[in-house]
């Protein structure tokens, strides 16, 4: 019942169609307070730099940010560069877990690109090999 949204199961079996789902539970919610040690301890699929401008209604997280990153490290720093993308806090919680593209997030609305490329870059960086889940009630 626990298990993650990209669970395996259903490729071991002889006819997938006969596994159901009965449920399904998030259990872990990200929401970013420092965006620049939250983005910088995070390795990232591949090398890139985005400038993120970033809105918090509770005032913790409001910046613009440059995210230099890739599969050895990253640095975060604010930034007044001109902004590649737009979200709100909630939003790079989202992106930090991994479990949604910017792609999906663009188009709900929930991120703006104000550069091109810049959601295409961002889809590509900040994807994981698999989605994140908690398998455990806390």
């Amino acid at each position: 019942g626990d298990r993650t949204v990209d669970e395996p199961l259903g490729w071991l079996l002889e006819d997938a169609r006969t596994l159901r789902q009965t449920g399904r539970y998030d259990f872990v919610w990200v929401l970013v307070l420092d965006v620049a040690g939250a983005l910088a301890a995070r390795r990232y699929a591949v090398d890139g730099h985005l400038v993120i401008d970033v809105s918090d209604d509770l005032g913790f997280a409001q910046g613009r940010y440059a995210l230099d990153g890739g599969p050895s490290g990253a640095t975060c720093t604010r930034t007044e560069e001109t902004a590649d993308l737009s979200m709100s806090v909630d939003a790079v919680g989202s992106l930090y877990a991994g479990g949604v593209s910017a792609h999906v997030l663009r188009d709900i609305g929930r991120i703006d690109e104000h550069r091109a490329g810049g959601v295409d870059r961002a889809a590509v960086m900040f994807q994981t090999s698999t989605a994140p889940w908690c398998s455990t009630w806390f």
